[in-house]
């Protein structure tokens, strides 16, 4: 019945692969993805600007902290080399021959 109606010429235009009923596929469209509309942002209050800094420089000094400790830990003296200081309360005093011989014998040991 198809071909009565349509001539050789249009269903070969439309694709039709001989005798059967002439199928048109419908196109799809390609589906877009739904965003929502971007939200305006609010102007900070007062109080809020100032939560932010003060959150954000308790951060940063947590990192800078970290960094001095380990650079403290990296440079610091170790007990041989410790025991060997005078402590600062007893500048200016002179030293008995047996405290200069104890510190004499613990520098060579070292």
């Amino acid at each position: 019945m198809a071909d009565s109606v349509l001539s050789k010429e249009l269903l070969e235009e439309l694709g039709s692969k001989g005798g059967g009923d002439l199928i048109v596929e419908r196109k799809k469209k390609d589906k877009k993805e739904f965003l929502p509309p971007p939200l305006k942002k609010r102007k900070l209050t007062k109080k809020e600007r100032l939560r932010l800094e003060k959150l954000a420089e308790k951060r940063k000094k947590a990192v800078n902290r970290k960094h001095i400790l380990a650079s403290i830990e990296a440079n610091a003296i170790t007990p041989d080399e410790r025991a060997l200081m005078m402590a600062s309360g007893r500048r200016g005093q002179k030293k008995s021959k047996k405290q200069t011989l104890k510190d004499d014998l613990q520098r060579v040991n070292m």
